[in-house]
């Protein structure tokens, strides 16, 4: 059985912008979308099988740490060169 990836949760400043930009670049759409923890909003976007899920807290978002290597960082993997 092969491994998949349901969902990722990403934190953005503007869910609707960057939900916009993921339809326009890879062709997917928007699953759901309203209020979440904290009072933040989320929307999730995605293909059928799986999506982010873009969420903006309440709260002004403060700038990341200018250093790569910090505890919950995603780090780039690379990419496929077939």
């Amino acid at each position: 059985m092969t491994a998949t990836l349901e969902h990722a949760n990403l934190c953005v400043s503007d869910p609707h912008k960057t939900a916009a930009w993921m339809e326009k670049i890879f062709g997917w759409h928007i699953r759901w979308q309203g209020p979440a923890l904290n009072g933040g909003y989320t929307v999730h976007v995605g293909s059928k099988s799986s999506y982010l899920a873009l969420y903006s807290p309440a709260e002004e978002l403060t700038p990341p740490p200018k250093t790569l290597f910090h505890q919950g960082r995603i780090e780039p993997s690379g990419r496929d060169r077939r």
